[in-house]
């Protein structure tokens, strides 16, 4: 009798795991469906292209990719077409996302990319090994990294050479700074010493990273719509409760 009503037990739990897992899975499947017909215009068929905009307003709604995101990056960001992420090298930790744009003036890559690579520490557990950016190809003058500052010549005489402004090309605020990722001096082969300022830098890299990966990318639909910044508030509160 016992032995009879542990067994039912255990099958009860398995059917239980088993209708969550279902549910999650099914969640997963109809908000990735959901996401393909927004974007590719099924949903909806009086649009063609896919609803204007989508991911551009999708990753604003999220703080902290809103605070990546400067006014001279929304005119790139509206030919997004789709986030990806992938696995790398069979290995679980490591993780690779494609930003997949349409054709633009502002650069020729259809396909921007950021490599993460993780190792397991006995000591301290997963670490950040490397990061592996991309160079992007700018057109001529879209180069949203940079900006060109005019400084005025010093007045020398009378001749009007001397009263040409001269320019000089500076770094910039932008979201697409995000694939050039920090370098980290190498000391040796072994170690690697990281200053507090690049320590904090690598931090908000990855931190970014893992936001896309496993909040926007999973649940677009849900910050295009806004949804998932009330989730996203309540489970904070909740937090902050306990």
């Amino acid at each position: 009798m016992n032995s009879r009503r542990s067994f039912l037990k255990k099958r009860l739990h398995w059917r239980q795991n088993t209708i969550v897992s279902t549910s999650l899975f099914l969640t997963r499947l109809t908000e990735d469906l959901q996401r393909y017909e927004i974007v590719n215009g099924v949903a909806e068929a009086e649009i063609e292209k896919g609803v204007p905009n989508f991911w551009l307003i999708a990753m604003k709604t999220n703080e902290m990719l809103a605070n990546e995101i400067t006014e001279r990056d929304e005119g790139a960001l509206k030919y997004l077409k789709d986030i990806r992420c992938c696995r790398v090298e069979n290995n679980s930790r490591n993780f690779k996302l494609e930003f997949l744009f349409d054709p633009n003036p502002y650069f020729k890559n259809s396909v921007l990319s950021k490599t993460y690579h993780v190792t397991d520490d006995d000591d301290d557990g997963p670490v950040l090994d490397k990061v592996i950016g991309m160079d992007i190809e700018w057109c001529p003058g879209k180069c949203l990294t940079h900006k060109v500052v005019v400084k005025k010549r010093p007045k020398k005489g009378s001749k009007k050479v001397n009263n040409i402004p001269m320019t000089k090309t500076e770094n910039c605020e932008s979201f697409f700074n995000f694939f050039k990722p920090p370098e980290i001096d190498e000391v040796d082969e072994c170690y690697t010493t990281m200053d507090e300022e690049l320590q904090n830098l690598m931090d908000q890299d990855y931190d970014i990273a893992v936001t896309i990966r496993d909040k926007l990318i999973p649940h677009a639909v849900s910050w295009f719509t806004g949804e998932a910044l009330v989730d996203d508030d309540e489970y904070n509160d909740d937090e902050n409760d306990d």
